[in-house]
């Protein structure tokens, strides 16, 4: 209700699906950060993470307009050691922590080695690199690290900060209510479009409209929402067990790199116990991420 008023002027009984999406943008908060460059954002920040993107020169970034593509930051894997990044920038705020995160998932796809087989390093759920991804986009969640990267007028690190956490949480129960949907179709393949829209008007608090409902159609995603969810529970365990090891500025430490090194030694072929261990986390618990999302 709080960011519905602020960034679109409206109760949030009032809104649709296209304002909670437009609401994600942050368009008043977004006008107080200066544009910055985004190849050298990322440069910068992963290089205080030891991570050096100049020397990654199969890790193609395309972070241009053109026409035709996919909008949203994505990552491919193409082959051993390649990968590719493309984007098309809004502009807006939300650039910094998806550019951001599509760098991360790209390094699990990157730093997969040769020896691994075809079926280990290709073949498998999107949950490691989904740990990789959020894990990046909490590094630009971090006061600290708003700081230093970013340009503010009038607004405070710990205001962006905050409003990212919160665009997180709103993705997190996304996924989460599309993977209950899944669960329920596989249940039910005959199930009413309508308990669709009830669900996510649950998992996300907001009235959805009879042509939201088709939606649902969409919604059969190869169960790739649950290793979304599960990415996003795996990466608050592995920043709390960074903090742990490192102190709160875990993300300017260059051993960072070893361990995106490690967690892709074995690719999709690593059982969760031995990714967990990279990390020096020890067993699944979701009370991390509940935590975090709600911390100062």
């Amino acid at each position: 209700e709080e960011y519905a008023q602020k960034e679109l002027g409206l109760e949030m009984r009032k809104g649709r699906t296209y304002d909670v999406d437009r609401l994600l943008f942050f368009p008043t908060i977004s006008e107080r950060v200066s544009a910055v460059k985004l190849e050298k954002l990322l440069e910068r920040s992963c290089e205080e993470s030891g991570v050096n993107l100049g020397k990654q020169r199969s890790l193609r970034r395309d972070l241009r307009e053109k026409k035709g593509r996919n909008p949203e930051a994505k990552a491919h894997p193409l082959s051993y050691g390649k990968a590719e990044v493309t984007m098309i920038p809004t502009g807006q705020l939300s650039d910094v922590p998806d550019a951001m995160g599509a760098i991360g998932e790209a390094q699990f796809y990157y730093r997969i080695p040769p020896k691994v087989p075809f079926e280990e390093a290709f073949v498998g759920t999107n949950i490691y690199p989904s740990v990789y991804r959020a894990l990046f986009e909490m590094v630009a969640e971090e006061p600290a690290w708003i700081s230093a990267h970013l340009k503010l007028e009038g607004v405070s690190a710990d205001e962006v900060s905050k409003a990212l956490r919160f665009r997180r949480l709103l993705r997190i129960r996304k996924a989460a209510g599309n993977f209950i949907f899944q669960l329920k179709l596989h249940e039910n393949p005959r199930i009413e479009a309508d308990a669709y829209n009830d669900l996510m008007e649950q998992a996300l608090g907001w009235k959805r409209t009879g042509n939201d409902a088709d939606a649902y159609l969409a919604s059969n995603d190869d169960y790739r929402s649950g290793g979304l969810l599960l990415g996003y529970v795996i990466a608050a365990q592995v920043r709390q067990a960074l903090i742990d090891q490192w102190g709160p500025e875990w993300f300017r430490n260059e051993a960072l790199a070893e361990k995106l090194e490690a967690g892709a030694r074995k690719g999709y072929g690593a059982s969760l116990d031995e990714f967990l261990a990279v990390w020096g986390v020890s067993g699944f618990d979701a009370g991390a991420l509940a935590s975090q999302v709600a911390e100062r």
